[in-house]
């Protein structure tokens, strides 16, 4: 597995010594990295590189293992939703409180790269383990919006959604950043399969349908309106009212994540090994 090309990481940085947070920093960090950390890529990716780099070296400190670091982070996941999620008796600041853990744990992803590094412990284990933990938050959100409402078959087709959108997103990643996380690789001998290594072209979408996949928007966004109206009636509207829209917000992304896993089915092109 290709885990970072000589374009975005020289990995002979790593033959510098590492003493402060500056040498972490600069040794640690790809230039994609760097680039968030000064707020080239926008406010947000600041904000979250800006913390996660320095618990990553406060983890490095203490010696914490890069594995170590990510499972952190599936820890505190499952408790910001337990308390996203948990009994109309509990106070809303908790719940909020579990929206920030949602953040903090997503700013550690943009500082375990560089732990990784500093460590010398990249490997494919590592990197499966954190595209796991990347993903499973998102993939929970999808659960939580079935789950809170009243309809149970939007249960089963949030696993289904979930599919979907796991796979159409690594699809878009293999075509944008030539890294695909997952691989399309068929070993068969089945005259009617071929041995194939990637899908071209992935169509290009919108940046309004895009924006509803982005973190700040499933992650946070979404996270807040659970806590603050799955047992609060404001505005005087019911629960179950409140119950419906969360129904129909589910049902939203599950059109346009379908919308978008076979959107990308009909673009591809399938590329024979052979002919190669």
């Amino acid at each position: 597995m290709r885990l970072r090309d000589e374009k975005n990481y020289s990995w002979d940085e790593l033959n510098n010594p590492v003493k402060n947070y500056s040498n972490f920093y600069n040794v640690g960090c790809t230039k994609t990295g760097k680039k968030g950390y000064k707020g080239d890529n926008g406010l947000i990716k600041l904000v979250h590189y800006q913390i996660g780099v320095r618990c990553a070296y406060i983890a490095w400190k203490i010696g914490i293992s890069a594995n170590l670091f990510t499972f952190i982070r599936l820890i505190l996941t499952i408790s910001a939703f337990y308390l996203i999620m948990s009994p109309e008796q509990i106070h809303l600041k908790w719940k909020l409180i579990g929206v920030f853990i949602l953040f903090l744990q997503k700013a550690m992803d943009y500082g375990d790269g560089c732990l990784s590094r500093i460590l010398r412990s990249s490997s494919p284990v590592g990197r499966e383990f954190d595209v796991m933990t990347d993903f499973a938050p998102k993939i929970m959100i999808l659960y939580l919006l079935a789950s809170i409402s009243e309809y149970s078959i939007l249960i089963p087709l949030s696993g289904l959604a979930a599919y979907m959108f796991y796979c159409s997103d690594q699809w878009i990643r293999h075509d944008s950043y030539g890294l695909p996380r997952i691989y399309m690789i068929e070993y068969t001998i089945n005259p009617n399969f071929i041995e194939y290594d990637e899908f071209y072209p992935v169509p290009k979408f919108n940046y309004i349908l895009n924006l509803f996949f982005t973190y700040p928007v499933m992650l946070y966004l979404i996270s807040i309106l659970i806590s603050m109206f799955r047992f609060n009636p404001f505005f005087g509207l019911s629960s179950e009212i409140y119950s419906n829209a969360f129904a129909t917000l589910f049902l939203f992304y599950f059109i346009i994540i379908s919308y978008r896993y076979l959107s990308i089915l009909k673009s591809i092109q399938i590329i024979n090994k052979k002919d190669n």
